[in-house]
């Protein structure tokens, strides 16, 4: 049964399955793709698609990542898509991208300074022959002193 509001009604899982093929013909790909995008195994959307399996909740919370509206899928009502589900997706995957960017730049920059302050403590300020060594074989250089 599917409670929508105060009313309760069944799932007509022949029209789910219709609406989820919908979906991936929408979204252009063939079952292993889809299956693929939706972490499931070709045989597992295979089968749902067939009437052999019922639609199970992670393919559910998978469909509704990416944009996916339960509400169309389970009763057909309203659109297929939540409003502006594209749009914030690609927002995200914007921001993650830029965000995992700036990390690393911001590791490559401390891992530069690291760096300069070991030579400049090695190189400077010790006497140690071995240090001198140490410092010489990091950057490359093993002729002697």
């Amino acid at each position: 049964m599917l409670y929508s509001g105060k009313r309760a009604r069944r799932v007509d899982f022949s029209e789910v399955r219709q609406r989820l093929n919908q979906v991936r013909e929408k979204a252009d790909m063939n079952q292993t793709a889809f299956a693929t995008l939706l972490g499931q195994q070709p045989s597992t959307i295979s089968e749902i698609l067939s009437g052999k399996r019922g639609i199970s909740v992670p393919v559910l919370v998978a469909l509704v990542q990416h944009g996916v509206s339960l509400d169309w899928l389970l009763a057909g009502e309203g659109r297929m898509m939540l409003p502006d589900a594209a749009r914030v997706h690609q927002q995200v995957a914007e921001q993650s991208e830029r965000y995992v960017a700036e990390q690393r730049q911001a590791i490559v920059e401390r891992l530069k300074a690291v760096i300069a302050e070991f030579q400049a403590g090695h190189v400077e300020g010790k006497k140690d022959g071995r240090q001198r060594r140490d410092v010489r074989e990091l950057r490359g250089d093993h002729s002697a002193p």
